[in-house]
């Protein structure tokens, strides 16, 4: 008796592939792959431009992004033919600090480096265009501060990502 050829496309997967697939929403894992193509230098895509980052075909993606504008992960940008980042998204990243002690999370790290070097290292949040300290560790102590009470105010001398060290402090004044 002869074996049947089996396609290429019908090949078994290993055991371990095959679980994870079987534990994976594909269509849900595509829809996310489209929201990571957005990023600051392309804040607005049209539906072929996707297709080629996703490697997903062009009626797929077509599909998936509107799926993503009605529920309000994307919107229709002012041409009609192009989509970016809805309010869904935001509204999402929102939830994520008030999910995460960051300051819980750097401490230990913080201490460390500051022992290692016997430097000052400390951590700021984004006020728009201000940075405020929120934590701060020399050598030997820990300097906290209550964001709330926002005792100094850091205005950039630049783009924050690229001028974080060139930091001035300004004390606060309320606006």
């Amino acid at each position: 008796m002869a074996k049947r050829k089996i396609p290429a496309t019908r090949v078994a997967k290993q055991p371990r592939e095959a679980n994870a697939e079987r534990n994976q929403v594909t269509a849900l894992a595509r829809g996310l792959a489209i929201l990571r193509c957005f990023t600051r230098t392309r804040p607005e895509l049209g539906s072929t431009e996707i297709a080629r980052l996703t490697c997903l075909p062009q009626p797929t993606v077509w599909r998936l992004c509107q799926t993503l504008v009605q529920s309000g992960f994307l919107s229709a940008a002012s041409d009609g033919l192009r989509f970016r980042l809805g309010a869904a998204v935001l509204e999402l990243g929102f939830i994520v600090p008030s999910t995460v002690d960051i300051l819980e999370e750097v401490q230990p790290r913080m201490k460390q480096i500051a022992r290692t070097y016997g430097a000052e290292i400390a951590i700021a949040g984004r006020d728009a265009l201000d940075m405020v300290c929120l934590e701060r560790w020399t050598a030997g102590s820990l300097s906290s501060m209550n964001p709330s009470r926002r005792l100094y105010r850091r205005r950039l001398a630049g783009p924050m990502s690229r001028h974080f060290t060139r930091l001035r402090e300004k004390p606060y004044s309320r606006r």
